[in-house]
């Protein structure tokens, strides 16, 4: 299927690695150009751009910025629009600050503080600065951000900090969507289950087995299957789904 979005400029935070890496190969997939934007290891970065931009034939480009930091934003997309053009697609799957785990009544205020940055706070940075350019360009643009599971029910402990971030940027994309919807502006979230990435999820890892029993498939993801629903949500197939959140947990939900 040709999800019509050749050439688009679309941004993927955190798109050299992991679930981030499979959103960027499935839109450069597609024909579109991606800017990835990685907040260090610059040689690790460039090379795996280098890598995608070789199988897909697509234009991929690196771009170092840590966007929890909020006044590094705007320079980001003015640097990305003069290299590549109007940016038509924002991925924002960056997270992080979250760590290490502590208790709720252990926890101080600068760790709630830092791990609602690291995890919510670009979303809205972000995606602020996208929504504005697309309006004064009077173009259209498709937001996709990245939820959890853990928005919904809880399966785990001590991260009272991303649990929150994680369902704030559930009912984020829902107000965006509110808003943008009607200047072509669409904004949706993913929820995605346990996929095997980097040092996730292989076998011999401690958890392995445990969670691999969690899935009716008795299989985990792959970043690509993340990215291709993630890429399908950035296309005009998918007009009707409209600040939803989709669940792409192979079925942990249920």
């Amino acid at each position: 299927m040709d999800l019509l979005i050749r050439d688009k400029v679309a941004v993927v935070t955190g798109g050299a690695k992991g679930i981030g890496a499979g959103v960027t190969e499935a839109l450069a997939d597609e024909g579109c150009r991606v800017a990835v934007v990685y907040r260090s290891d610059r040689e690790g970065s460039e090379a795996a751009c280098a890598a995608i931009a070789e199988r897909t034939g697509s234009e991929v480009r690196p771009f170092m910025c840590d966007v929890s930091v909020h006044e590094d934003v705007d320079p980001l997309f003015d640097e990305i629009r003069g290299q590549m053009g109007p940016v038509d697609i924002l991925v924002n799957n960056a997270s992080g600050g979250c760590n290490p785990p502590r208790p709720f009544d252990e926890m101080t205020y600068e760790e709630w503080d830092r791990g609602i940055n690291g995890a919510l706070n670009h979303v809205f940075t972000m995606s602020n600065r996208f929504v504005r350019d697309c309006k004064a360009d009077g173009r259209p643009g498709h937001i996709v951000n990245f939820s959890a599971k853990a928005a919904f029910f809880q399966n785990g402990r001590d991260k009272s900090h991303y649990v929150a971030a994680k369902g704030a940027i559930a009912s984020l994309t829902r107000a965006i969507a509110k808003e943008t919807t009607e200047y072509g502006i669409i904004c949706n979230s993913v929820v995605p289950g346990y996929v095997i990435a980097d040092n996730h999820y292989h076998p011999g890892d401690p958890d392995y087995n445990s969670k691999l029993e969690l899935l009716p498939t008795h299989r985990f993801a792959t970043p690509i299957e993340i990215g291709r629903i993630v890429a399908f949500l950035c296309s005009p197939m998918s007009s009707q789904i409209i600040g939803a959140t989709v669940d792409v947990s192979g079925g942990t939900m249920i």
